[in-house]
């Protein structure tokens, strides 16, 4: 979960920007040959201007493509990669998991950076939905970017333009106001009696709170949407009651119904359910709807370290089930080489310096010990072996 109210800033991306624009395209058929015709463009886009078209054989283009520049420089998704029906919840879990593989990493010196990344992994499954390789950036503790402006500035509308947001108001009803019960709580002649009185008060508001802040939610996108229109999604910020941080997520129109997605913290799973409106501060004016799948990434989703584009190593890795099928095929549980395995596994599959980790022998340990820090050791590489496998 990330901040709830932070401003805007500017970062750099830890883990690289996507690659540089342009390679020399591949040469072109020819019109250089026989023949004394009028010049013509060969297949490879080069003009003869010396009229030696003729019916040329051979011959070849040196020019280069032109350079691509973005979203051409994003990756794109393989579609033998993922289930033909991105619809599906296998396609949706296709689409979530590759997000934010890092979120149980804890780094000691910014133990957050991988789970208070919302925004980024809200942003990456979006793109993810539109056909693009990429998964999310961490966030460090010197970001404040979590705030509704840095959200839609990274995004723009087919006219070139900040999308805009809606924000779900809070309504008077859904709020306890006691001066409004002033008159009730000055008959009641006992203070554990008036602490009762006010409970309830805010336990009946509350329902309502809930239950109209859900009927506000569900009208907006439905209106957003064109009445539900299938396939359309977008992001739902939130602020959590009683708490200083919010969140961000996603949301998808399937069947005519609402699909809320969690990519942040998911390894086997993507549906957030409605439980999460039972935590929110009804009364936050940051509250708000996002539609997303009529818009365009802009390229400071990159240059911010947002998102990045997913390596070979990481695109092939196997997913977590079959992480699972294969841990549990090679050591049964309890035993210890089955962390090291999950290490080596996590190491390749996030494409982090295998040397980051090792399981050497404290100095002093007798020969007993030794081997056994050697078996884990041995099961850290299988997991990096494994993992790493051909494409």
């Amino acid at each position: 979960m990330g901040n709830g109210r932070g401003g805007s800033g500017p970062g750099t991306n830890p883990r690289g920007n996507p690659p540089s624009p342009g390679a020399p395209g591949s040469p072109g058929g020819g019109g250089g040959g026989k023949g004394g015709g009028q010049g013509k463009t060969s297949p490879g886009g080069v003009t003869n201007p010396q009229g030696q078209g003729g019916q040329g054989e051979g011959g070849g283009s040196s020019n280069p493509e032109p350079p691509k520049v973005f979203p051409q420089t994003i990756r794109r998704k393989a579609k033998e990669d993922y289930p033909e029906d991105s619809k599906s919840d296998e396609g949706f879990l296709a689409d979530a998991q590759p997000v934010n593989p890092r979120f149980f990493e804890l780094d000691p010196e910014d133990p957050g950076k991988n789970s208070t990344n919302c925004t980024r992994c809200s942003a990456a499954y979006e793109m993810r939905r539109q056909g693009y390789e990429v998964t999310a950036g961490d966030r460090t503790k010197d970001k404040d970017d979590m705030s509704l402006s840095s959200i839609v500035n990274k995004w723009e509308t087919k006219d070139g333009n900040n999308p805009g947001y809606t924000p779900v108001k809070p309504q008077r009803e859904w709020l306890l106001h006691l001066e409004d019960h002033e008159d009730e709580i000055n008959e009641i002649q006992d203070e554990d009696g008036i602490a009762i009185f006010i409970e309830d008060l805010h336990q009946n508001h509350w329902e309502t709170g809930r239950i109209n802040f859900e009927t506000r939610v569900r009208n907006i996108i439905r209106v957003r949407t064109d009445g539900n229109e299938e396939g359309a999604r977008g992001f739902m910020r939130v602020d959590w009651d009683g708490k200083d941080v919010g969140h961000i997520f996603n949301w998808e129109i399937r069947n005519g119904e609402i699909q809320w997605i969690e990519s942040q913290s998911q390894y086997d799973g993507w549906d957030k359910g409605d439980g999460w409106m039972d935590d929110v501060d009804f009364s936050s004016p940051w509250n708000a709807v996002i539609r997303t799948d009529n818009l365009t990434p802009r390229k400071r989703l990159f240059d911010d370290g947002w998102v990045y584009n997913r390596r070979d190593v990481e695109v092939n890795a196997p997913s977590y089930a079959e992480f699972n099928d294969e841990l549990n095929r090679r050591f049964p549980p309890g035993d210890t080489r089955r962390a090291p395995f999950r290490a080596g596994w996590q190491r390749a599959r996030t494409n982090q310096d295998p040397a980051g980790v090792s399981y050497a022998a404290p100095p002093g340990s007798d020969d007993f010990l030794v081997e056994s820090f050697k078996k884990l050791q041995e099961a850290y590489a299988d997991g990096l072996r494994w993992t790493v496998r051909p494409n």
